[in-house]
């Protein structure tokens, strides 16, 4: 279907276009989609449902969740229909995006602590602990969009750090060209620091998601 073109968008962090598909909108960067919403649906079956997914693998239901990368905030959308009361906190950078996404993805009806920041300095500087913490922090590169850090056995261990002694470190993944060697070494930290890993892999999409 043909698309049309809601709104650009040039912030100090990213180039988006805002697309409309018949009811579906899309937020793309790069030549990749990094949020979508459709009012009737739900899921996409793409990496956001597979990272929905991941954050439902622990014994209980987990009361807290803390997410690296709001984008739009197609994962709090997921999350706040499977979790009602849980306490989600996300952490986005780019304010613009998330202006974005409270204009054409109903980002404010979903009752998320929202904060505008680096997530990573934001892993540095809180204390708080979480059930479920997630990474899913990409930037807009030259022609793809890109991981803004590459030590990641230091950014795996912050993260475990804020999860709680049954809590899940989940992490988004790119896979194929140009993203493979960062995923491998990512596993491997995975394997050789928690007594017990997974991988949830989207029906659709390019994406690992490291449990």
């Amino acid at each position: 279907a043909k698309s049309e073109i809601l709104e650009q968008l040039s912030s100090p962090y990213n180039e988006v276009v805002v697309r409309q598909h018949k009811k579906r909108i899309d937020f793309d960067v790069a030549g990749a989609t990094f949020a979508t919403w459709h009012p009737e649906k739900l899921l996409t079956g793409y990496s956001w449902d597979a990272i929905t997914a991941a954050c439902m693998l622990r014994s209980t239901d987990p009361s807290s969740v803390l997410l690296l990368g709001l984008a739009g905030g197609t994962v709090v959308r997921q999350l706040r229909a499977l979790l009602p009361h849980s306490t989600i906190t996300a952490v986005e950078i780019d304010e613009e995006v998330v202006d974005l996404g409270r204009r054409h993805m109903e980002l404010g009806r979903f009752d998320a602590e929202i904060v505008i920041g680096d997530a990573y300095e934001f892993l540095k500087s809180s204390h708080r602990t979480f059930d479920v913490v997630i990474d899913d922090v990409y930037r807009t590169g030259i022609d793809d969009v890109e991981r803004p850090y590459q030590n990641v056995w230091e950014f795996i261990g912050r993260m475990s750090h804020r999860a709680g002694p049954e809590g899940l470190v989940v992490a988004n993944f790119v896979t194929g060209q140009g993203h493979q060697f960062l995923y491998d070494e990512a596993e491997a930290v995975y394997r050789s620091q928690f007594k017990k890993c997974a991988k949830v892999v989207p029906p659709l999409g390019y994406n690992t998601i490291l449990v």
